[in-house]
């Protein structure tokens, strides 16, 4: 129906922008970084948690101590720096487990990775100890809808609809579940109250088309395969919400891995990130092997964490590494080299055809100097995936280790060093293959952070190389005097 893989993965490229999680109606301001406006795209929605109310009387008040750590842990998270988010939001809900804004930060860094089970039990937690904490019950009900658990977050969406900022947001969620429950006369209440509330308004406005929308279906005027035509028509036009609302009506009526990846797609589009993972994982949960969103995962959790570094390895619903090349791995990361290679060379001598293993190997053995049997390994690994550029950057280093310097110079393109003019010296310390030096670091980092994407899809890519400034020579030629 749309656009072929590549196709789509261009598209996908061009129309995310950053972190931004929640319907795609208004909300309230978001706990994470703002997302930035892209003029070619529609305005993204303000995603969620929301601010929280006031606490539960009941409930502890935070310390001065406890308010500095909760601070922090949104400064980290904001900057990007997961790991140390994760650690710090750990390390308080242990101190203080009766502390509700900390389960509900522990709760958004889950979010964030696309962990929604995890994510509903921390936000669950936060609310059971204040229930008036509305950002934690809001952020519960989006990470249930989002998970298909639509019968669980109506009823948290109803417990908001009197909270200050979120009447019209918890409307709108509770709406969308009605639908996807099949509860049409139930549905029809809630969008007439949401269209209600301001019928000029986006969400009105929403409101009345899917009320316009059931009663073009209640009279057999829309079928799956005019739904699948109008979600196209509506993607190609720019009009997102439209394409969604098409695409997901489609989904409910015929499930199927392709209408649940058009309908992330088009979530993406919306940037209403959380709504596209749990999308992407409907498409899995029919068919695990479904390319197309296999190959969406690292993008839709990139953009739900904002391109953040990771900090835990997600439960994405793709195909994980074994345990023998986990293990390899682990021990290469860790400057074990001797203990790789026996794990990769066991697994190989059992039987094991992967690309990977070879690779491992092969950087181990480069890594000691052992570059004559790192190429037998790396030859290997391409033999099985002649694409693989890690294994012919590999082949590169042998070279470089063995001294070819001019072979490794003409794969990469790069100049010749400059020669100095005559009678001229350089200074000390310079190094007419610093460049080169500086391709096998960026290799190693690159090589190393391949191999963690392994455990965590959601990895931003690592950074093309770029090569040092070589000095000029030329201005260290002398002056010529004036006549």
């Amino acid at each position: 129906m749309f656009a072929p893989l590549r196709r789509a993965t261009a598209l996908l490229a061009a129309l995310l922008a950053t972190v931004a999680f929640g319907t795609a109606g208004a909300q309230p301001p978001p706990a994470g970084p703002s997302p930035t406006t892209n003029p070619s795209t529609p305005a993204p929605a303000a995603p969620a948690p929301a601010p929280a109310a006031t606490p539960n009387p009941a409930s502890p008040a935070p310390t001065a101590e406890q308010d500095a750590a909760i601070a922090s842990i949104v400064s980290l998270r904001k900057a990007g720096r997961f790991g140390e988010a994760f650690a710090a939001a750990r390390a308080l809900s242990t101190a203080a487990p009766g502390l509700a804004r900390g389960w509900h930060e522990l709760g958004t860094l889950y979010a964030l990775h696309g962990q929604l089970e995890d994510a509903a039990t921390a936000y669950g937690r936060a609310v059971a100890l204040d229930p008036n904490l509305h950002a934690a019950r809001f952020s519960l009900a989006e990470v249930q809808r989002a998970d298909g658990r639509h019968r669980a977050a109506v009823e948290h969406y109803r417990a908001l609809l009197a909270a200050p900022g979120l009447g019209v947001a918890a409307r709108r969620g509770e709406a969308i579940c009605l639908l996807a429950l099949g509860d049409r006369d139930a549905a029809r209440v809630s969008l007439t109250a949401l269209r209600d509330l301001d019928p000029s308004d986006e969400a009105g406005q929403w409101a009345q088309e899917r009320l316009a929308a059931m009663e073009r279906e209640s009279a057999g005027g829309a079928d799956v395969a005019e739904l699948d035509a109008q979600a196209e028509a509506h993607f190609r036009a720019g009009r997102y919400r439209a394409a969604a609302d098409a695409a997901d009506f489609a989904c409910r009526e015929a499930p199927s891995a392709g209408r649940c990846y058009r309908l992330a797609v088009c979530q993406l589009a919306l940037r209403d990130y959380l709504a596209a993972v749990g999308a992407l994982r409907a498409a899995l949960r029919v068919d695990p092997g479904h390319l197309p969103s296999l190959s969406a995962w690292p993008t839709a959790l990139r953009k739900l964490r904002g391109e953040g570094s990771g900090g835990v390895r997600v439960s994405l619903a793709q195909p994980a590494p074994s345990e023998a090349i986990r293990l390899a791995v682990d021990a290469l990361l860790t400057g074990d080299l001797l203990l790789a290679e026996r794990i990769a060379g066991r697994a190989l001598a059992g039987g094991a055809a992967s690309a990977v293993l070879h690779v491992v190997r092969a950087e181990s053995r480069l890594r000691r100097g052992d570059t004559r049997r790192a190429r037998v390994d790396f030859q290997a690994a391409l033999r099985r995936r002649p694409k693989l550029q890690l294994a012919r950057d590999g082949l590169l280093a042998c070279d470089l280790a063995d001294g070819r310097l001019a072979n490794v110079r003409t794969a990469l393109r790069l100049p010749s060093p400059p020669r100095p003019p005559e009678g001229v010296v350089l200074p000390a310390g310079y190094d007419a293959n610093a460049d080169l030096a500086a391709w096998e670091r960026w290799r190693r980092n690159g090589l190393d952070h391949r191999l963690r994407s392994l455990d965590d899809a959601g990895l931003r890519p690592y950074p093309p190389f770029v090569p040092p400034a070589s000095i000029d020579v030329e201005s260290l030629r002398p002056a010529t005097p004036d006549a």
